[in-house]
């Protein structure tokens, strides 16, 4: 009885299997554990200069420049270099606040001020610690914060708040032995934390009492304005605050660490606060909704945070400045959470992540993990694809196998030598897989139970990674090659045997290029072809050029993967393009920044929208509006003069032309300021007055001129970001003097003198023409004949490069198709036969896996080599055929001799040194037939075929299907 029950049950399981098979496998997928992991795209600097890695502080002025505060003093970077400003004192930089233009307050160790650019361009630190010397000396250490106002300017030490007013240059001191807290301004009111006291209004010249509640009493690190007379606080004893009508009391944020946890907050926008974590992670508070946002972008503690004129996020740690794009578009998981190596598969199964890819396969729980993606043992080779059958079963493609998931354990159902890399299920026959593979394409059946799948359809002989595979009807199929362009393939109602092959050449209108790549997509019900020529579409009958859009956003010799999916949301991508059709539009998404390329896979089934690299994962969520990036300006930085050597910096006055003599070098210099990769952004540049085009876009920021002829001139650069925006310098007017010597009196005395110069020089001419023509005669006779001796010589030379096959040494595919032509045609006049062999050496694709390619040249350099000693004659010719293939040429050679020849070729190959054999297909003329050379290849290359589908090793002769009759006769 529990027998019976037994095998009822495995009925209704495998019955329910089977169901959920034949039925589209459908899933939800969960993106919450994907997100807690991505951060938005993050630029990080590191500073190219001989200082100590530890700083402070961070700020930007109106221009776009950065400043940074270091151990060691002022850190400016312009967008391409940096540039190292030492205080006075040789001391740190501790605290940095923006003035109006380019003036940035700075607050040092026993010493502050401001920058600001002097008239040469050079950014000159002006202290204002002197004009305090009356009222306090020095010995109040470090200035921990510093506030701009409109009016005045507030640096806060330890028991020391100095305040220097904007208008008059007044300075005031205020003393408090308990020490000073946090700063804020609040509608034009300025607000500082008394320690033990409270809060104190600066009202009238003096500070006031305001709050004086318990909870300010103690350190307040930081206070941020929400909105009029409400703040936020973060106390030292890890408490917040919240500061609002006129009361203190403490909050409890549950998405936050505590207070003390964070050693810099900022205002980012109102009711939005970016906070600074120790744990290396930016904070992002939302404060009407509680939301919290955690990117980690640091190893790091975050020491500082502050918002980014051009939008976005800029952080400081001990060793780096990063810019973090926020709100983005993208977001992005990298190697820190478990990822390695190229992605090539992305799937979501049982309610996890799963990523194939060259270190393995990795998957992702629902519940967050501790350290993130985690390697599965199902293979020790490359994953490159899963399928997930139902919710218990999947199958999964690595670098050899077809394997059956189960229980998380995976069973080999094909053999070691199948090299799966796609499994796409057959949209016409239910229970079958195509299988895309390195050498061809299979059939996978699936029945019930799915225990019992097998492999009822293996075509290794395409000889080719098959990249995609499009079923446009009932057995079909399309498939796109990484070398031999489009195959279409007929295959019988049950999906078992191939019944047509039809290679899509250039007859069909299709263009491939030099690597006879292709990628197909069924879009819109259409066929698509992706080629490095271009974009094409099926019309039922020959391929004509796709009208599309994305044809003309494509960048020229791409190979593009195309995608649509279920919601017909359609996607196109290369390894560094990705393109996207909205609204019956296509556009170009910009990924600059996004992380590591190449693009190599993709999943469309939700969004955010998930794209694989190396060792990362991309995100794109459509609906996030992006972060507004207003553009900077390009700078000219400085004019430099001065003869050769001794180049100084010119005051730039733009009103007033600067004047530059001839005999002078003068030198611009010019940079576009911001927080993008500086490798984005090219210059170009023009002296009008002098040439009339700008000069092509590259990355030189700098640009000289020398002995420029006497007149007006006007220096006008431009610079492009990575947005593609152009801004332009105001034109710099400059002024080239006559000098003295081309001056009216200089250049009669010099006409005078030349006049009597060349009177000297006419007569001695007189006397030396005859000789120097006659030599002149002989020295170009001389040199036409050493001139025509060499280019001959170059020619021959150019020739025989031109005809060699660079590897072995034999001829190349350039010289078989001239030699074949040519001996068919003397063979054809001369009443002889021509036999043609085909070599292929044996299973080279599994010698180069086992033993790498380094040591593949050197076994076909070694076939080459006892091939070309077989050789009858110096009328036979062996060329290299492509890849591992070698053709030979035997002119009058019949099909008895070219027998002999094949068999003593292979028989040398095997007994040789190098480690393999040969298959040889044969295809030979018979005396007075006609002679079509490409005929002759299509027979040598069937009995190629025949010799390698007869076991390998062997040589096999064309006959004709009247030949082989008459010979049984």
């Amino acid at each position: 009885m529990a027998r019976f029950v037994h095998i009822i049950y495995q009925l209704i399981f495998y019955t329910l299997l089977s169901f959920s098979f034949l039925l589209p496998y459908t899933y939800s997928a969960s993106l919450d554990n994907l997100q807690q992991l991505a951060i938005p795209p993050v630029t990080r600097y590191a500073p190219t200069l001989d200082v100590y890695p530890r700083h402070h502080a961070i700020a930007q002025d109106s221009k776009g420049y950065l400043y940074v505060g270091n151990t060691e003093g002022l850190l400016i970077f312009n967008g391409e270099t940096w540039q190292y400003l030492k205080l006075p004192n040789g001391k740190l930089v501790r605290s940095l606040g923006a003035g109006p233009g380019q003036r940035i307050y700075v607050g040092g160790y026993d010493d502050f001020g401001y920058t600001e650019p002097d008239e040469n361009g050079r950014i000159i630190y002006h202290s204002l610690a002197a004009d305090f010397q009356q009222i306090r000396a020095s010995g109040f250490a470090d200035i921990w914060d510093l506030l701009v106002t409109e009016s005045a300017v507030y640096f806060r030490a330890v028991q020391d708040l100095f305040r220097y007013d904007l208008a008059t240059g007044n300075t005031t001191l205020w003393q408090h032995e308990a020490r000073f807290g946090a700063m804020v301004e609040d509608d034009n009111q300025v607000y500082v934390q008394f320690r033990g006291e409270g809060v104190k209004r600066y009202q009238e010249g003096d500070f006031v009492p305001y709050l004086v509640e318990p909870a300010l009493q103690q350190q307040i690190y930081r206070f941020i304005r929400i909105d009029s007379q409400h703040w936020l606080a973060n106390r030292r004893d890890g408490v917040w605050l919240e500061i609002k009508h006129n009361q203190a009391q403490p909050i409890v944020l549950d998405q936050l660490p505590a207070s003390s946890e964070f050693f810099d907050i900022s205002l980012l926008q109102p009711g939005v606060i970016a906070l600074a974590g120790k744990d290396g992670a930016i904070y992002i508070l939302e404060w009407s909704t509680g939301k919290v946002s955690r990117f980690e972008i640091s190893h790091d503690v975050l020491l500082a945070v502050n918002k980014a004129q051009q939008g976005g996020i800029l952080a400081l740690s001990n060793q780096h400045i990063m810019h973090l794009v926020w709100p983005s578009q993208w977001q992005s998981i990298d190697a820190r959470y478990g990822l390695r190596g190229n992605i090539y598969d992305i799937a979501y199964w049982q309610e996890q992540w799963y990523l194939m890819g060259s270190a393995g396969a990795f998957t992702l729980p629902s519940v967050m993990p501790q350290g993130g993606f985690n390697k599965l043992n199902w293979t020790h080779h490359e994953a490159w694809d899963l399928l997930p059958l139902n919710d218990q079963q999947a199958l999964f493609a690595d670098s050899y196998s077809l394997f059956l998931v189960e229980e998380q354990q995976a069973l080999a159902i094909s053999h070691n030598a199948f090299y799966p890399r796609k499994l796409i299920p057959s949209e016409f026959h239910p229970k079958s897989i195509l299988v895309a593979t390195e050498l061809g394409m299979a059939i996978l059946r699936v029945p019930t139970p799915v225990q019992e799948a097998k492999i009822v359809l293996d075509w290794p002989a395409l000889g080719t990674l098959v990249n995609s595979i499009v079923e446009m009807s009932a057995g079909d199929l399309w498939l796109g090659t990484a070398t031999r362009g489009v195959v279409r393939l007929r295959l019988n109602p049950e999906y078992s045997q191939i019944l047509q092959i039809d290679y899509i050449d250039a007859g069909y209108g299709i263009a491939y290029g030099e690597k006879g790549e292709a990628q197909l997509a069924k879009i819109d019900e259409q066929l698509i072809v992706s080629t490095a020529q271009g974009l094409y579409q099926y019309n039922g009958k020959d391929f004509v050029l796709w009208d599309s859009p994305l044809a003309r956003l494509r960048l020229p010799g791409q190979v593009l993967t195309m995608s649509q999916n279920a919601d017909k949301e359609t996607w196109a991508y290369s390894h560094n393009r990705l393109y996207h059709k909205a609204a019956d539009s296509w556009q170009e998404i910009n990924t600059m920044g996004v992380g590591a390329g190449p693009l190599n896979t993709h999943f469309l089934a939700s969004t955010p929208w998930i794209f694989g690299g190396n060792s990362t994962l991309f995100l794109f969520q459509p609906q996030t509006v992006a972060a507004l990036q207003p553009a900077y300006n390009i700078v000219l930085q400085r004019v430099k003069t001065g003869l050769e050597g001794q180049l100084q910096a010119a005051v730039l006055q733009r009103d007033t032309p600067l004047v530059v003599p001839t005999e002078h070098y003068v030198m611009f210099d010019f940079t576009l300021p911001g927080l993008y990769p500086a490798d984005t952004t090219v210059y170009r540049a023009r002296l009008a007055g002098f040439e009339e085009q700008f000069s092509d876009w590259n990355r030189s920021r700098q640009i000289s001129y020398y002995q420029l002829n006497p007149g007006h001139y006007q220096f006008e650069a431009q610079a492009r970001d990575h947005l593609g925006r152009v801004s332009a310098i105001t034109p710099f007017q400059i002024i080239v003097p006559q000098p003295w010597y081309l001056t009216w009196p200089a250049r009669l005395f010099w006409l005078l003198v030349m006049l009597g110069l060349l009177w000297l020089l006419m007569r001695y001419l007189v006397r030396l023409r005859t000789q120097v023509l006659y030599k002149d005669r002989q020295r170009l006779r001389k040199m036409v004949d050493e001139h025509t001796r060499e280019l001959a010589k170059a020619n021959r030379k150019l020739e025989s490069i031109a005809n060699m096959d660079g590897l072995t040494g034999i001829a190349n595919r350039r010289r078989l198709d001239s030699y074949l032509q040519q001996a068919a045609t003397a063979c054809q006049q001369q009443n002889r036969s021509l036999a043609l062999l085909l070599i292929d050496v044996d299973y080279f694709k599994q010698f180069n896996d086992k033993f790498g390619h380094i040591k593949g040249d050197e076994v076909l350099q070694i076939v080459a080599a006892v091939l070309g000693n077989s050789l009858r004659r110096s009328e036979d010719l062996l060329a290299r055929y492509g890849g591992e293939e070698f053709t030979v040429i035997l002119p009058g050679a019949d099909e008895e001799i070219a027998l002999q020849v094949a068999e003593q070729m292979r028989q040398q190959v095997k007994q040789s040194s190098a480690g393999v054999t040969i298959s040889i297909g044969i295809a030979c003329t018979t005396v007075g037939a006609a002679i079509d050379p490409q005929r002759l290849l299509q027979q040598a290359d069937k009995a190629l075929y025949q010799a390698k589908a007869a076991g390998r090793n062997g040589v096999m002769l064309f006959k004709t299907e009247r030949a082989i009759n008459d010979k049984d006769e």
